[in-house]
């Protein structure tokens, strides 16, 4: 991923370090490849301006409203964002 530094005020340092904090997350993990990892982070990203986020934020019920989320645009059908946690919310929320 190949991110220019041409708004003024932006320091050499800062963007060196962005840069070099983009090629390394882009690099395969443990569990993900390089693109699924960037994918993830554009979710997080993305996640914020999510309208079914709001609506459960603001909700009274939030479990009984029925929605998808908004997904970023260019994420992969494979990015493991769904399921993933969707596994994580439904182990954490069982009763024991």
């Amino acid at each position: 991923m190949e991110i220019r530094y041409e708004a003024p005020g932006v320091r050499g340092d800062l963007a060196a370090a962005h840069t070099r904090y983009w090629r390394r997350l882009a690099r395969p993990g443990a569990s993900w490849s390089g693109a699924e990892r960037v994918a993830l982070a554009r979710e997080a990203r993305h996640a914020a301006g999510c309208a079914f986020c709001r609506r459960l934020r603001d909700a009274l019920s939030p479990h009984t409203l029925e929605g998808a989320h908004d997904v970023a645009p260019g994420t992969p059908a494979s990015c493991p964002r769904r399921p993933w946690t969707r596994s994580i919310a439904s182990s954490t929320t069982r009763a024991g």
